[in-house]
């Protein structure tokens, strides 16, 4: 049986064909360590984020990359947990921080991030808001500004609820543990969001 190489603190994991992309966090440093050909290269540095913060990757094709996770506070702000995004600059072969921190999107403290890439550049990243429901955000490209998806039917998620998003056939899913203890829903289809 092979052993997998994993970094001890490694917080988030994603395969990217025959490459592994971990995701690690030591305090508020996050860095990025790829195990590929079973070599574990050298850590990358990606930006700083909350201690403790849940994360959510994707790949967009070659190259493209992108994590989504809590903004570190300062000394004035750190209760507040604010969405941030840092992306993978192919060119450079860096990490960026990105824009959508910009928009101050406030989440749970606890909350778990599902993101995903709903059409060839467009992506989706759903978390648990301040107030406690369901929110999302996307953009239409690499390029295009974040915007908030206000559209959302009303949720009653637990509080730190694991949340996961998927495509099923030619809609998004969106599940999430709900206060009644069971699974509940969300789909995308459109541009319309519906719940059950």
């Amino acid at each position: 049986m092979a052993h997998k190489i994993r970094p001890e603190n490694a917080i988030l994991e994603i395969t990217d064909d025959v490459v592994i992309h971990y995701i690690c966090q030591d305090g508020n440093f996050l860095t990025e360590r790829d195990l590929d050909g079973g070599e574990l290269l050298p850590p990358e540095e990606v930006g700083t984020a909350k201690t403790g913060t849940a994360a959510a990757y994707i790949v967009q094709g070659e190259g493209q990359r992108a994590i989504y996770c809590i903004a570190e506070g300062d000394e004035h702000v750190e209760e507040i947990n604010i969405l941030q995004d840092f992306e993978f600059n192919d060119g450079d072969g860096v990490w960026e921080p990105g824009q959508l921190s910009e928009l101050g999107i406030e989440v749970l403290s606890g909350t778990k991030l599902a993101a995903m890439q709903v059409e060839e550049n467009s992506s989706l990243v759903i978390s648990q808001a301040s107030s406690g429901v369901i929110q999302a955000v996307h953009r239409e490209s690499r390029d295009a500004p974040w915007q908030p998806d206000n559209g959302l039917p009303p949720t009653q998620p637990l509080p730190g609820a694991m949340i996961h998003a998927a495509r099923v056939d030619d809609r998004v899913v969106v599940l999430y543990a709900h206060q009644d203890y069971s699974i509940h829903e969300l789909s995308l289809v459109d541009g319309q969001w519906t719940g059950r």
